[in-house]
């Protein structure tokens, strides 16, 4: 425990807790003991908070166990005990008994009832008992990320295989890796109600691994095999409601204050679209939604979280009104563990944006504030959708005459919704042209569809131009890349709710050449050989050329303000051929080779294989110089040390 004069930093069981007042230790340190589960030599300290009950035992339900149902021993509603012979896979729930029975809708529920633990790591398909996990040693350290040459894959487990299991989508980890794959978003595996393919934004019990998937070893080995390749694993959290069905529901019973019991907030602030809103204002149940994200690293090595929905935890309308300070305060208290640990990664889900960006404020900024609570929320970054929807709007059109260059190259240079953000400039934000929302079938779907409007020929000339032409501005513009499953094989088919189709490795073959064209895009955003660290993320960039009528923009990017390591990105948005494009305004004399055609047969026979014979240009003392230009195609070029 450290002090100060004013503050202490409490740690328990390896994780940090939250810097607070003095007057709040004890109780604090209360919260925190019964939000854990204790191993001990001879067996497991079990605790649960449950201000309501009159008693509490922990009960075995399956097998033979060497343990009995155990009375837990109150202390001011929270219950503990500790029992010998508990072995891993032993099945436990955890029976609460009130004064009397009560009403819920129209059933009546005993005065003795069972539910999980909140806190397991794993849980039965049905949910309705826990299971005390096999215990799982890393081969490897949790891989940090460098968001620097971060490049995102957002990954449904569920449907990454036939299987839909971790195991299944281990076996698929090279394929990743040769991508260039470096960071692995899964959407959300935490215990989600319904379907076990689903997408798993219906959360149940937010410490349980969804079993179907493959448990809490499954994602463990998972996140090893990954980090076997260099690889680190992200989490997609979802704080900002349950399920309608959450197995957290009137845990110990009705509340006065609220419809769903001690964990949710009463009717006023406690609906959203898709079930009960956690109740932010109460610290126990803040610290409970922190533990997990703090057990996420700690015991799982993830290091990289994208919180859903952000817009629903600061406003319980979800959309501006209504603010919940409270909301603000919880997504303060579980950025504040990523600032104890190094190499942890956290993105919002919001469009916010001001000057600066409260979301990715730090904390502690006095200058940054929401409804009343001081500081930002202290995020890494947030998803670019503002970014998203400005730049494949104008990629899509049917006319591209009427493509808007310059509102392309202006957010390619400083993005929207970012340029105020307190981390050089705007390269918090995460990049997309596809994300599960906006490619499934409740919104635009999958870029090439939208292009080709139901499919038609799966080599479609405009499908692949246009849907690689976007991904490359996701590789080349300033942010961290992201993909979603697919976009390397030109997946028409829209990513459903609530299951999606199953990802078509048959495709990796039938379109190998787009998956190169992929792989290719991401060594240049990594700087895989060292001659494209200017697309490095947070690097300098400035608008070169717009041309409407020759629909040509060009970006430069730099690991500083021109000042070695520069890179010219050049986006067509026609199919001609441009023989001598002039270029003016770039800082650098010298040879600039061509690192990148997208126009190269080896990625489409339907490519026109334009300007193959240029390997380089000169860029004279004046900063001018010319280039042929591909249709349709993004062309990069590297400055040539002298």
């Amino acid at each position: 425990m450290k002090t100060s004069i004013s503050l202490v930093s409490v740690v328990i069981g390896g994780y940090f807790l939250l810097t607070i007042s003095p007057k709040e230790v004890a109780s604090s340190v209360i919260h925190r003991n019964f939000h854990e589960r204790i191993e001990f030599d001879s067996g497991y300290k079990f605790n649960v908070w449950a201000p309501n009950a009159n008693g509490v035992s922990v009960v075995p339900t399956g097998g033979n166990p060497s343990w009995k149902t155990t009375p837990l021993v109150n202390n001011n509603g929270y219950w503990s005990a500790e029992v010998s012979g508990v072995q891993p896979g032993n099945e436990y729930v955890f029976e609460i008994t009130l004064s009397s029975e009560y009403k819920s809708g129209n059933e009546t529920v005993s005065s003795t009832f069972r539910r999980i633990d909140p806190k397991c790591s794993d849980i039965s398909a049905d949910g309705t008992y826990s299971i005390v996990p096999e215990a799982y040693t890393f081969r490897n350290a949790r891989v940090n990320i460098d968001e620097k040459k971060a490049f995102v894959y957002e990954l449904h487990v569920g449907s990454f295989t036939a299987e839909g299991t971790f195991a299944a989508a281990s076996d698929k980890l090279d394929f990743l890796a040769g991508l260039g794959v470096n960071v692995i978003e899964l959407m959300p595996v935490m215990h989600f109600c319904g379907d076990p393919k689903g997408w798993g934004y219906d959360p149940c019990a937010p410490f349980a691994v969804k079993p179907e998937l493959g448990g809490s070893v499954g994602l463990k080995k998972f996140v090893d095999a990954a980090a076997d390749k260099g690889m680190a694993v992200a989490m997609d959290v979802v704080f900002n409601h349950a399920s309608g069905d959450t197995l957290l529901k009137d845990y110990d019973g009705p509340t006065t204050n609220s419809a769903d019991g001690i964990y949710f907030y009463d009717s006023a602030k406690g609906g959203t679209p898709w079930g009960p809103r956690y109740d932010y204002s109460n610290a126990i149940v803040r610290d409970y939604l922190v533990s997990s994200v703090e057990a996420l690293i700690e015991q799982y090595h993830i290091s990289f979280f994208r919180w859903d929905s952000t817009m629903c935890i600061r406003y319980s309308g979800c959309s501006g009104n209504s603010p919940l300070p409270d909301g603000w305060r919880l997504m303060q208290d579980g950025n504040r563990v990523k600032g104890n640990v190094s190499g942890v990664f956290t993105v919002a889900e919001d469009s916010w944006g001001g000057s600066p960006d409260p979301i990715c404020s730090d904390v502690g900024d006095t200058s940054a504030s929401f409804s009343g609570v001081q500081g930002g929320a202290g995020f890494s970054g947030k998803w670019a959708y503002q970014w998203h929807y400005a730049t494949l709007n104008e990629i899509t059109k049917g006319d591209n005459t009427q493509i808007d260059v310059s509102k392309l190259m202006s957010a390619c240079a400083t993005p929207p919704g970012g340029v105020n953000m307190p981390h050089s400039g705007g390269p918090g934000l995460v990049l997309f042209s596809e994300n599960h929302d906006t490619a499934s079938n409740q919104n635009s779907g999958r870029v090439p569809n939208m292009v080709d409007d139901g499919g038609g020929a799966d080599g479609m000339y405009w499908a692949q131009k246009k849907a690689m032409l976007a991904m490359g501005m996701v590789f080349t513009c300033r942010g961290m890349p992201m993909l979603l499953q697919g976009q390397e094989i030109l997946t028409f088919a829209a990513f459903d709710f609530p299951v999606p189709p199953v990802f078509d490795w048959s495709r990796t073959t039938s379109f190998k050449g787009m998956v190169q064209q992929t792989t290719d895009m991401a060594a240049l955003r990594v700087s895989k050989n060292g001659a494209t660290d200017g697309l490095a993320y947070g690097a300098y960039a400035k608008v070169l050329a717009v041309s409407h009528d020759a629909g040509v923009g060009a970006v430069l990017r730099s690991s500083s303000a021109h000042n070695g390591g520069d890179i010219i990105v050049v986006y067509h948005y026609q199919k001609t051929t441009i023989q001598a494009f002039a270029l003016s305004g770039v800082p650098q004399a010298g040879t600039y080779a061509v690192v990148f055609n997208g126009d190269d047969q080896q990625y489409s026979s339907l490519y026109d294989n334009a300007c193959s014979t240029q390997k380089s240009i000169d860029i004279a003392a004046d900063g001018t110089g010319s280039l042929c230009v591909p249709p349709m195609s993004m062309l990069v070029l590297a400055k040539q040390n002298s």
